[in-house]
């Protein structure tokens, strides 16, 4: 009787009962990169746009690295890739390369740059825009 108590407090409350696990959280499904691609704007900026299948739940974490290489990335969680190009070698004006890596369930964009850029992010319905500006 007391097992059966303890089951039901563990799938009831979400509490875990001794000789329980806890009750584990559903994690929505994952969103997916559904391409990527990248503009010259005026005045030297470099605009790049990604869409997904769904809308941003958050923004990414994004880092950037100067040293040895001028790289930023950005870090999704919880996503896939349909980018059927997982590399796209550029070469002009500043931007050198763009890549999707996929490790498991998470998918980073990396954006290897010729030198040091200010970046600014927008999220707006199933795209996120990155602009890349000189200092």
């Amino acid at each position: 009787m007391r097992t059966v108590r303890n089951l039901f407090l563990t799938l009831l409350l979400g509490v875990a009962a001794p000789g329980f696990p806890p009750a584990q959280a559903q994690q929505p499904a994952p969103n997916t990169v559904q391409s990527l691609d990248y503009a010259f704007l005026a005045g030297g900026v470099i605009a790049v746009k990604i869409v997904f299948e769904r809308e941003l739940e958050a923004l990414p974490d994004v880092f950037a690295m100067y040293h040895p290489a001028n790289r930023v990335v950005l870090d999704f969680s919880n996503m896939r890739s349909a980018v059927s190009k997982t590399s796209m070698g550029v070469r002009q004006r500043g931007l050198w390369t763009l890549q999707v890596v996929r490790s498991g369930t998470r998918a980073r964009v990396i954006i290897d740059l010729l030198q040091p850029m200010i970046r600014e992010t927008e999220a707006t319905g199933k795209e996120l825009l990155i602009t890349l500006s000189r200092p």
